[in-house]
């Protein structure tokens, strides 16, 4: 009686393992998207050094990819610069004309 084939992670394997880590997948989610339980993804880790280099490497993207996006958003902002007031009749409204730099 044969068991289950071998789950052998592939050169393609490991890059879509690199690509899912990269975009945040939980090891949950990426078992789940190879077909393998947990427990499998990290014996297979241990196993196969191109398959965890993969999984570092697919990290070290994610947090590239977060520090980045909140640099980004923390130094980008929107410069502008007053050029006039406009009154309403009657007088009840202030209106503060900006434009961008």
């Amino acid at each position: 009686m044969t068991g289950r084939p071998a789950w052998i992670p592939a050169n393609s394997i490991c890059e879509q393992a690199r690509e899912m880590v990269s975009n945040g997948l939980t090891v949950a989610q990426i078992a789940d998207c190879l077909g393998i339980s947990e427990s499998t993804l990290y014996g297979k880790q241990n196993d196969y050094k191109q398959f965890m280099d993969a999984i570092k490497k697919g990290r070290v993207e994610g947090l590239h990819k977060v520090s980045n996006a909140l640099f980004e958003k923390a130094t980008h902002f929107v410069r502008y610069h007053f050029i006039g007031v406009f009154f309403s009749t009657p007088p009840v409204f202030v209106n503060l004309l900006f434009i961008s730099a």
